[in-house]
C-alpha cells in the first residue's frame, strides 16, 4: 500500500475513534462539566467548528484530547444566538476558544481568532491537566481578565507564556438586564452570581437613592436584574420568587443554582453592602437561603425535572439552573 495512503487511512481511523462529542447548549454542558468534573472547552465558529483551524481538519491529537479530556461545546456565530453568547464572552469576531478550569468555576483560556492545530493542541494538553491550578485568564497575547490568574510555570514548546495581569482598580458603570433569563445565561457565561432587584416602576432602583458603594459592588461583582413589579411580567415573575410586595432582592451563588440571600422589601445602603459583599466571595459556602431575619429557608436547587419559563410561558433554553419557584416548595427553619 502506497504510504501516504496508508497514513490517511490510519489518521482517518484515530479520528473516528476519538471523535468529540459536541454539545450545542453552553448551560448543559456547563452542567456535564460540574457532573464528570471535566473542563470544557467552547468553541466559537460559523457554520462548523473547524473554522476555528487554520488548517482544513483537526489533527488526531487535537480531535483526542477534546473528545477525552474535556466538554466540548460548540456555539456556531453564524447564529443570532450564537453571536449574542459570543459577545458575552467578549468575543468580537466570528472565531475563537475558551477553555475553563476543571471544576467550570474559572476561564483557564481565552482567544479571539482562529488557531492552528499545533498550538490548539498545546493548550488542550496544558489545561487538561488536573494539577494546574488557575489564577488567571492566559491569552495568546496580554488581556485584562476579571478572573482568578493563570498559572504559568507549566510552559509548553511553541506556546507563549503570559504573565498574570492585575484588573486594574476601577469601579465598573452599573448597567441593569431586564430579561432574567439573559441575565442567567450572562451568568454562567462571566461566573458572576445574579443580583435580581424588585422595584416599583421602571426607575424603582434610583428611587432608593443607592449609595456608590452599593453601586459600585453590583456592577464589578454581579450580573444585576432588574425587575419592575408594576408590570404585569415583573408582577408574575415576583410571584415565582415568592415576592408578595412591590420590593425585594434575591442573590445567587457564582453557579446561578443555588440561592444565596432572599429578601422581600427595601434595604438599607449598609445592609446591601454587607450583604453584596458577603455573597460575591467565591469562598462562602451555602448551606441554604440565608434571609434578613437570620432564618435559612430549605433550598433544594438545582431541580432536574423543573423548566424555567419565561413570560411568553415558553421552555427557557438556559436549563434548570437557578429556579425561581422552587421558592415555593421552601419552608422555613
Amino acid at each position: 500500500m502506497n504510504t501516504s495512503i496508508l497514513m490517511v487511512s490510519l489518521t482517518t481511523t484515530i479520528l473516528a475513534g476519538h471523535s468529540p462529542s459536541w454539545q450545542t447548549s453552553y448551560a448543559q454542558a456547563m452542567q456535564m462539566s460540574a457532573a464528570q468534573n471535566k473542563p470544557v472547552a467552547v468553541v466559537f465558529a460559523p457554520a462548523a467548528w473547524s473554522k476555528l483551524l487554520r488548517e482544513d481538519n483537526p489533527s488526531a491529537d487535537v480531535a483526542k484530547l477534546l473528545a477525552d479530556q474535556f466538554i466540548p461545546c460548540y456555539i456556531d456565530t453564524s447564529s443570532p444566538n450564537g453571536k449574542s453568547l459570543a459577545q458575552t464572552f467578549e468575543l468580537k469576531g466570528a472565531t475563537g476558544l475558551v477553555l475553563s478550569d476543571k471544576t467550570g468555576a474559572s476561564q483557564a483560556f481565552w482567544h479571539q481568532g482562529d488557531m492552528d492545530n499545533q498550538h490548539l493542541a498545546g493548550y488542550l494538553r496544558k489545561y487538561a491537566n488536573p494539577d494546574l491550578v488557575v489564577r488567571s485568564t492566559e491569552t495568546v497575547s496580554a488581556r485584562v481578565s476579571s478572573y482568578p490568574a493563570a498559572s504559568t510555570n507549566s510552559v509548553l514548546p511553541a506556546v507563549p507564556a503570559i504573565e498574570p495581569i492585575s484588573a486594574p482598580a476601577t469601579t465598573s458603570v452599573l448597567a441593569w438586564v431586564n430579561n432574567y433569563h439573559q441575565a442567567q445565561e450572562m451568568g454562567l457565561a462571566q461566573r458572576k452570581p445574579l443580583a435580581v432587584v424588585f422595584g416599583n416602576g421602571p426607575n424603582g432602583w434610583s428611587k432608593t437613592n443607592p449609595s456608590a458603594t452599593v453601586e459600585g459592588l453590583l456592577a464589578d461583582n454581579y450580573v444585576g436584574v432588574y425587575i419592575d413589579t408594576a408590570s404585569p411580567e415583573g408582577k408574575k415573575l415576583a410571584d415565582s420568587f415568592a415576592i408578595n410586595g412591590n420590593t425585594g432582592l434575591v442573590l445567587s451563588d457564582r453557579t446561578g443554582g443555588s440561592q444565596a440571600f432572599w429578601h422581600q422589601g427595601d434595604l438599607s445602603n449598609q445592609q446591601m453592602v454587607s450583604y453584596l459583599t458577603k455573597y460575591a466571595d467565591p469562598q462562602v459556602a451555602l448551606r441554604g437561603t440565608e434571609t434578613v431575619n437570620s432564618s435559612v429557608r430549605q433550598s433544594n436547587y438545582p431541580s432536574a425535572n423543573y423548566a424555567p419559563v419565561d413570560f411568553t410561558g415558553q421552555a427557557s433554553p438556559f436549563g434548570s439552573s437557578y429556579c425561581p419557584s422552587c421558592n415555593n416548595a421552601r419552608g422555613r427553619r
